[in-house]
């Protein structure tokens, strides 16, 4: 097989071309080039991740909002 400029072989190209033309998104494609490999249970895995993080940051950041808005103080005392 011949080396195209990057160092790649032509049947990789091939592959890659194809999967990209079957809309593959573009990281599960060059992910497990680099030792990190894609397997649908980690596309849960990283969706469930967000969204807890982002379950957990939204109540975080309103409470450290309203501990730290200094006209709120008098709204609080009064309450």
């Amino acid at each position: 097989m011949s080396d195209n400029a990057d160092g790649s072989s032509a049947s990789q190209t091939n592959h890659t071309l194809k999967a990209r033309a079957l809309a593959v998104q573009v990281w599960a494609i060059f992910l497990p080039q680099f030792g990190l490999f894609y397997r649908p249970w980690l596309r849960t895995l990283t969706w469930v991740l967000f969204v807890l993080i982002s379950v957990f940051s939204l109540p975080t950041g309103f409470y450290d909002l309203y501990s730290h808005t200094p006209y709120l103080e008098p709204v609080r005392t009064r309450a």
